[in-house]
């Protein structure tokens, strides 16, 4: 369910958080091997309406989710100081380093879970 109107249900947000996994993992990768390289923008809206978040499998994202961040874990274990500094130029904000971009993932999930755990806290009440 919404939590409001406007507001997006917790599988949206599940979903929402494994797309941007996709999105900067792509991202990661350009940086990594072609460092330089130009990052799209994108509209989350336009992805929660043409990827079908009202109609995907929670558990999937989330197996889908697992297994990328587990990569990213392995890239970051594996990268020198040296290449966690290549990066690209996002289109919107400019130069994002390997290493900018794992943080920004992992405080991009803290923000989610938040809201997550406020939804559910919201919704029990009712």
């Amino acid at each position: 369910r919404r939590p409001g109107r406007g507001k997006w249900p917790i599988a949206w947000l599940v979903h929402h958080i494994c797309d941007a996994e996709i999105a900067l993992a792509f991202r990661i990768r350009l940086a990594l091997a072609q460092s330089g390289t130009r990052f799209q923008a994108y509209d989350q809206d336009l992805w929660a309406a043409g990827l079908h978040y009202d109609r995907r499998s929670v558990a999937d994202s989330v197996a889908l989710y697992t297994a990328m961040r587990k990569s990213h874990l392995e890239l970051l274990r594996l990268g020198s100081g040296k290449e966690l500094r290549r990066y690209g130029i996002h289109e919107e904000r400019g130069k994002e380093s390997v290493e900018r971009l794992m943080h920004m993932l992992a405080g991009h999930d803290l923000n989610h879970l938040r809201q997550i755990r406020a939804i559910r806290a919201q919704l029990s009440r009712r």
